[in-house]
């Protein structure tokens, strides 16, 4: 979760949206979601456990809440997948982000062959990689209703498990929030290494093929 709604100022953000009316924090978590996969930074998580603070106070169902965070998620992972299915092979081979070239293709598509599904699975589990994995699915031929049926399973299990955290924990927030916090930041630095270790594997293995 990003430091932008943080535990300091959740009082102040939840006064904000409260004071215009449910509509709008449904609005707001359907875009949140929507715009979180597209552009990464976006903070979703956070805006989600807000949301979910919100509706255990009283002030907003949850139900509506669970439905449209679930909706704006898949609906933009399908974007960013139909991007990959489109484009993806043309980012590669371009290398229009630096880490990523052409000689990632075949392992990408041979990770998304044997595990694809896994993959999809834990795919909201991952902070940080998460538009990553979905490009990359494109970029690894998963079908679209493969694609749709994993991923909005991923979605569900993680926004059901922060909506419904802060939702029953609410007078424990602050310790749920942090519990999420240090796990998507303990994940990301696991998934930086990994990846770290993958480039200079292949650095290694290139000088010793010279």
């Amino acid at each position: 979760m990003s430091d932008i709604i943080s535990p300091g100022h959740i009082d102040e953000v939840i006064r904000l949206v409260t004071s215009h009316g449910t509509g709008w924090i449904l609005a707001f978590v359907f875009f949140s979601m929507f715009v979180e996969n597209i552009f990464p930074p976006y903070p979703g998580d956070a805006v989600i456990f807000a949301a979910g603070f919100i509706s255990g106070s009283g002030k907003l169902s949850v139900e509506p809440l669970l439905i449209l965070s679930i909706i704006g998620s898949v609906a933009s992972i399908m974007v960013v997948y139909a991007i990959g299915r489109k484009y993806g092979r043309a980012i590669f081979e371009k290398r229009l982000l630096k880490f990523l070239g052409p000689d990632n293709l075949p392992r990408i598509e041979s990770w998304f062959s044997k595990y694809g599904d896994i993959i999809l699975l834990a795919s909201r589990f991952l902070a940080g990689t998460r538009s990553l994995i979905t490009l990359s699915a494109g970029v690894g031929k998963i079908s679209a209703p493969r694609m749709a049926i994993f991923s909005t399973l991923s979605v569900i299990i993680w926004n059901f498990l922060i909506i419904l955290s802060a939702y029953h924990l609410r007078s424990n927030w602050e310790t749920v929030y942090r519990i999420f916090s240090t796990y998507n930041k303990a994940v990301f630095v696991i998934v930086i290494l990994v990846i770290v270790f993958f480039i200079v594997r292949a650095i290694i293995r290139r000088r010793h093929r010279l």
